[in-house]
């Protein structure tokens, strides 16, 4: 597909324009010519999160159309042209697709776009033997490039501080981004596995295709909507097989995602729990702590119960899960992620003793890096000081270079190291500076030849032992005070929603009547409500005579008893019992209709219109529709201090709440 070319393609039977750039593109439809606006927000660049965020506050107030399920290209939030070209504008990306807004259809339409990437017939078959890892150098890490990689990654985690430019928000899932880099050690789009025969292709290889690609869609779209069920892998599938081309399984993707569910389905149909992908060797353990979906949904403890098998299992560069922990804790805004994963990873194999534990701090990479070293020299200094807490033989362990992780951080703590203060009393009379500095010096240098070695020593020793705790209480203290500062940003954040939610709930309340309007409304409902009722049922009783007398005009008149006055005999009466009783049930079924007639009738639009007063009130309160008639008292106690609890609950009329449930 060329770039920046106008296509014209069908996705859930709707046809549009398409406008391809790179990995992304923008719709337009052909009947309206609205514009997805969420995908004007990816080409702007932003993650997940933040587009959300804007299309809560600013896309969604107005006129729009919110797409979910179906196919993923399509799904999104739909606006007018003329409100998204304003959104693009906004967000300074209409440069980049201004095609799709100015683009006028003529009589003949654009070119049709190539099959899309979810074709069965482009799918590249799986290579049956993977092309082995890469030989690095062992100064460079385990694996090449990693800081170019790292810097590549959309980084939006519960951490404080970062060496590189990252967004402020957090979110439990992955960006699209992230989605698109999922591999630890490729950059690349995800492309799923195509057959180029799909007529050769098996039954069972149709039914991997169309799961996999299920699968995918259904974390793609995770957190978009209603939580849906994800797909169930059909009998006899090979669940180790990769369902994309970076080589990891239904599994890798279930426990990088935190989905502990779906991961604990697949290892029960028989998914190996130490699968390595087909790239890097990465088991699913290792690809759950390269993400924070587990720190943020806290999964991890239940998701390793399900994996603590495969604690000490390598990647192709001999790396462990402590190692990837390590380089996760890299960028500042993933430490606390970092640490969480390794206590959590700790504790349970402190279940099987400290042995376990030691050989898993001690296994060294291909460079025989320990994951202690990683972390000081990637400056993970809290999560170094917990690794040697429990282990301090892996401090004392060489790699290949030589480098201990115990002589970084004397090297640390010597850079932090200041010279000898100069003195605090004041010079004495007659002295200038530069005398007191020499005599300063002199008695220096007469402390210096009288001091033993044996003192000499043991001063430098406290003097590195002072700089480490220095610098650990630095880093420390600079690590409270980006916390401090996010918190007081959130709760900044926090009050202004607080007080905007106050504001437009008390206009909601100074809309509503008042206690004796509402009386008085009711009276009138159910005055007219009677009189409804009554007219209903001259009505109907006038159409029952007419009929009626219909059917005695064509009965023959010898059958009716008018010209006999005798009493009706016991027989006469057996017989008629029956006829009195389906009378008598017919006319009571007769008057509860006539009584609901009158009810729908009175309700007619009233249920539309209090649907979007709840609406409204739901979404200024966060609270859900089902719960506003519990909770209203509470809500109303909540932002007015001098309200008093109701002790009738809502003021809302019971019929017009039966019309809204």
């Amino acid at each position: 597909m060329a770039e920046g070319e106008i296509y014209s393609a069908t996705y859930s039977n709707v046809p549009v324009y398409e406008l391809k750039l790179g990995a992304d593109h923008v719709m337009r439809r052909r009947s309206d010519d609205w514009v997805n606006a969420t995908h004007i927000l990816k080409i702007a660049g932003f993650d997940k999160p933040s587009r959300t965020r804007i299309l809560e506050k600013d896309v969604q107030r107005g006129v729009h159309e919110k797409i979910q399920g179906g196919y993923g290209k399509y799904q999104g939030t739909w606006i007018p042209l003329p409100e998204g070209r304003v959104l693009a504008e906004k967000n300074n990306c209409l440069h980049k697709i201004r095609k799709i807004f100015d683009f006028v259809p003529g009589d003949r339409s654009p070119p049709p776009a190539p099959k899309h990437t979810t074709a069965a017939s482009s799918r590249p078959k799986v290579p049956k033997n993977p092309n082995p890892p890469r030989k690095v150098q062992p100064s460079g890490g385990y694996y090449p490039a990693i800081e170019n990689h790292y810097d590549s990654i959309n980084t939006h985690y519960n951490e404080n501080g970062s060496y590189e430019e990252v967004t402020p928000e957090t979110s439990s899932m992955m960006a699209d981004d992230e989605l698109m880099h999922l591999s630890q050690h490729t950059i690349g789009s995800r492309k799923r596995k195509r057959d180029p025969e799909p007529d050769a292709a098996s039954l069972m290889e149709q039914e991997f295709i169309a799961y996999g690609d299920s699968l995918l869609d259904y974390f793609e779209t995770w957190g978009d909507g209603p939580k849906m069920s994800p797909p169930i892998p059909p009998e006899g599938m090979p669940l180790d097989r990769p369902i994309e081309d970076q080589g990891n399984t239904a599994l890798h993707w279930a426990c990088s995602m935190g989905d502990v569910e779906v991961a604990r389905d697949l290892i029960q149909r028989g998914a190996n729990p130490g699968v390595p992908n087909m790239l890097t060797g990465e088991t699913p353990l290792i690809r759950a702590v390269l993400f924070t979906n587990n720190f943020d949904r806290r999964t991890f403890p239940r998701l390793l119960n399900l994996l603590q098998n495969t604690i000490i299992d390598r990647d192709n560069h001999g790396a462990t899960v402590f190692h990837h922990i390590a380089e996760l804790g890299r960028s500042r805004r993933k430490l606390n992620p970092a640490r969480y994963y390794a206590e959590v990873l700790i504790n349970k194999l402190l279940e099987g003793g400290t042995a376990m534990l030691h050989a898993a701090l001690t296994l060294q990479d291909q460079n025989h890096d320990t994951a202690v070293l990683c972390a000081v020299r990637n400056k993970c200094l809290r999560l170094a000081q917990l690794l040697l807490t429990h282990v301090p033989e892996a401090g004392d362990m060489p790699n290949l270079n030589g480098d201990t992780a115990n002589d970084i951080m004397r090297t640390m703590s010597s850079q932090h190291q200041s010279l000898e203060p100069p003195p605090s009393s004041p010079l004495a009379p007659g002295m200038d500076e530069l005398s007191f500095k020499v005599d300063y010096d002199s008695k220096n240098a007469q402390k210096a030849v009288n001091m033993s070695n044996a003192a000499a020593t043991m001063r430098n020793k406290m003097n590195e032992v002072l700089g480490r705790i220095s610098s650990f209480h630095e880093a420390e203290s600079k690590e409270k005070d980006l916390q401090l500062n996010e918190a007081q940003a959130t709760l900044s954040d926090m009050e202004a929603q607080r007080h905007r939610i106050r504001q437009e709930t008390y206009a909601l309340m100074a809309r509503a009547p008042n206690d004796n309007e509402l009386h008085s409304l009711r009276a009138s409902y159910s005055q007219k409500l009677r009189q409804h009722e009554s007219l209903l049922e001259q009505k109907d009783h006038s159409a029952l005579q007419a009929q009626v007398l219909a059917q005695d005009q064509q009965t023959p008149s010898h059958l009716f008893r008018d010209s006999n006055n005798d009493a009706l005999s016991q027989e006469e009466m057996k017989a008629a019992i029956p006829w009195a009783r389906e009378l008598h049930s017919q006319q009571h079924k007769r008057r509860q209709l006539i009584q609901e007639t009158a009810q729908n009738m009175g309700d007619v639009g009233a249920s539309e219109r209090i649907g979007k007063l709840r609406k409204l009130v739901s979404m200024a309160t966060g609270i859900q529709e089902d719960n506003l008639d519990d909770m209203s008292a509470e809500l109303l106690e909540s932002l007015d201090p001098a309200h008093t609890p109701l002790e009738n609950g809502p003021r809302t009329p019971p019929m017009q709440r039966a019309a809204v449930s």
